[in-house]
């Protein structure tokens, strides 16, 4: 982001060695902040696509470059391009080059604001819980 001119928040997660981050006053790192309160400040996320990750930035409306690397992201990558609110980069073609060029695109591009905004919105007035036990209760009762 810094690239682009824009500040930006890494954040870390638990891990089992220190990240090295540039010793640069538009950088702020740090293992944990709560998606619900700093994802409403930001202009996108870049992450490697975890369902906790992917829901959370959802919810908060925010367009994302996901970066998979295993597991279940890969898929989590495809269905956020498919709904229009993010971009997906593989982890094997991840350079600062080329993050730089697809973060680029992803601001550069309305669309994904739009698509981000209206889901985020969808997200938030859905009461999941509630529907979850509708569902369930239906399928019980057929």
């Amino acid at each position: 982001m810094t690239r682009l001119g824009h500040r930006a928040l890494v954040l870390t997660g638990p891990t089992p060695t220190q990240v090295d981050l540039p010793d640069d006053p538009a950088i702020f790192g740090t293992a944990f902040a709560p998606l619900s309160l700093v994802a409403p400040r930001c202009l996108a996320a870049v992450h490697h696509g975890g369902a906790g990750t992917t829901i959370g930035l959802l919810a908060s409306a925010l367009p994302q470059l996901v970066v998979p690397r295993g597991f279940d992201q890969p898929q989590t990558a495809f269905r956020m391009t498919r709904l229009g609110v993010a971009r997906a980069l593989p982890w094997r073609h991840a350079s600062p080059d080329r993050l730089t060029r697809e973060l680029r695109a992803l601001l550069s591009d309305e669309r994904h604001r739009r698509k981000a905004a209206a889901l985020g919105s969808r997200l938030t007035n859905e009461s999941g819980l509630h529907e979850s036990v509708r569902l369930l209760e239906e399928t019980v009762r057929a």
